[in-house]
């Protein structure tokens, strides 16, 4: 009666992945699990996303939460690692979740189906913490808005609760420069460093 719920990130920029460390710092990004109510076993979601924490705190007796997730629960994970690490490309998986419950405080109510998602909720470089905030559409898809003032955006327009991956994107740019020579004559005494260019 238990299910699981994993999670992956993946780093791109205008040209695709990322395969190179760009930044030369490590990335923490902090992903937090989210719990929806179901129209049964198979169902659509019917209810609204919300912090596991928060929902299993309102709708479980605090005897039955303790059985079910332990003293001191923890509902969101970390990942941290330079932009190209393999690491995240394994990502995580919150595990041992519930698929049903009875609904309320005292552990008498009706069966309640459950689905799971995994959101990206920050991501940490240096001393900068970028906030990620989680829009929920119309049609069951959610999308990903960060602050202005970070270095990261969306990669990927928008999402499914059944996505594992999360992806970001490093906007980069391309420019060109040009080493004019003065001063030396024109290289009449080749003087100027072989490039290899």
């Amino acid at each position: 009666i238990y299910t699981s719920s994993p999670y992956k990130k993946s780093w791109v920029d205008e040209d695709g992945t990322i395969t190179e460390d760009y930044l030369g710092v490590d990335l923490t990004v902090t992903f937090t699990l989210q719990v929806a109510e179901k129209d049964g076993k198979d169902g659509a979601v019917t209810g609204t996303w919300t912090d596991v924490k928060e929902y299993f705190k309102n709708n479980l007796d605090p005897t039955v939460h303790e059985k079910v997730f332990g003293d001191n629960p923890t509902f969101s994970q970390e990942l941290t690692g330079r932009i190209d690490a393999s690491k995240w490309a394994t990502g995580g998986s919150f595990s041992k979740l519930p698929k049903v419950i009875k609904k309320d405080t005292t552990g008498t109510g009706s069966q309640t189906w459950l689905a799971y998602r995994v959101v990206e909720s920050s991501i940490q470089y240096g001393d900068y913490e970028q906030t990620v905030t989680v829009q929920d559409g119309q049609d069951g898809s959610y999308s990903y808005t960060y602050d202005e003032a970070g270095l990261f955006q969306s990669g990927q327009d928008s999402y499914q609760s059944t996505d594992a991956t999360a992806v970001n994107m490093l906007p980069t740019t391309d420019f060109t420069v040009t080493k004019e020579w003065q001063g030396d004559a024109a290289n009449t005494y080749g003087s100027r460093p072989e490039t290899g260019r």
